[in-house]
């Protein structure tokens, strides 16, 4: 934990910046999982259940909701739009934290790229201050402005793996939540 710590402090500003993106990036992504853990766990009721007006209230299930939104309408035209509202409230719901990710996988090679930009400036700094250009001097100044180069990367790869993973989960949860309208209207 130290050698982090000396680590971000040799950095500079930018590798700070980079160190709260990794925080946020980890943050959001345990967040997604417990929201994808809780929305796609089953339905403790059948259909048939549901369609009798027995509910579940602890069960967060995306599918269980559409389910007993579902059998509570019995107009053709409500029904449409109720299938329109809910799938739109999950995709947003599902969607949530996904511009955060993109965001962060799009700045963070930026801010290691500034912070290489800074720590050369200060190897330059410190070559002129010493009037010595030796490989040593130069060499310590490059290796710590790279730093914040790798960091940027390392959190921009991250970003965009998560981001990827938690776009696919969405799309297979509405497509699942598509197909189960589909087989109501087929039981119907």
């Amino acid at each position: 934990m130290d050698n982090f710590i000396s680590l971000l402090q040799r950095g500079g500003p930018a590798l700070w910046l980079l160190a709260g993106c990794l925080v946020i990036l980890f943050w959001l992504a345990f967040e997604k999982l417990r929201v994808y853990r809780k929305l796609n766990s089953p339905s403790p009721l059948s259909w048939d259940e549901i369609k009798q007006g027995k509910r579940s209230d602890g069960c967060r299930s995306l599918i269980y909701r559409f389910l007993t939104g579902q059998a509570q309408l019995t107009d053709p035209h409500k029904n449409e739009l109720f299938r329109q509202d809910f799938m739109l409230k999950a995709e947003i719901e599902l969607s949530g934290g996904l511009p955060v990710l993109a965001t962060i996988s799009v700045i963070s090679p930026f801010i290691g790229l500034f912070g290489t930009v800074l720590g050369i400036m200060r190897a330059f700094f410190q070559v002129a201050q010493k009037g010595n250009l030796s490989p040593a001097v130069v060499g310590a100044g490059i290796a710590e402005a790279l730093i914040s180069t790798a960091f940027g990367l390392l959190v921009a790869v991250l970003s965009v793996i998560f981001y990827n993973w938690f776009k696919v989960l969405r799309d297979r949860a509405l497509e699942n939540l598509e197909i189960l309208q589909n087989q109501i209207d087929l039981s119907a």
